[in-house]
């Protein structure tokens, strides 16, 4: 197992982009942004935005991948979420993401024990202010 360090969890750096790089290959887009919206949490909500979503998001592919998460794509998993509720086929509780703001998306609390599923899985254990963050 491999140890993610964090005091706050306001982005990614290089040194995780590089071991996530590696642990998240294989993984679907969808778990992929919800593990990179997990790693935003600690921003407050106004600066969550698609934009920042995405450049966070590029950082764990490695250099050369060909993958392009515009905000139409990155809102495209928003919105298929959204619409599985309003469909009846998802129960809002159910949901990974939330809409806190104009613009503005975080994972809820369900997404961020999504995220640390993922990460465990894969051999990442996130230790956050010394404590060890569990789903």
């Amino acid at each position: 197992m491999a140890t993610l360090q964090v005091d706050v969890l306001n982005g990614v750096d290089d040194t995780v982009g590089m071991l996530l790089q590696t642990s998240l290959k294989g993984c679907t887009n969808s778990d992929i942004l919800c593990a990179c919206m997990y790693l935003l949490t600690d921003l407050p909500y106004s600066v969550s935005t698609l934009s920042r979503i995405g450049e966070n998001l590029l950082k764990l592919f490695p250099p050369g991948e060909d993958k392009d998460f515009d905000a139409g794509k990155i809102r495209g998993n928003f919105n298929a979420e959204t619409k599985k509720v309003k469909g009846q086929k998802m129960l809002r509780e159910d949901r990974l993401w939330c809409n806190p703001g104009r613009g503005c998306w975080q994972n809820t609390q369900r997404g961020n024990a999504h995220a640390l599923r993922i990460l465990r899985g894969r051999g990442i254990v996130v230790l956050k202010r010394g404590v060890i963050q569990n789903p």
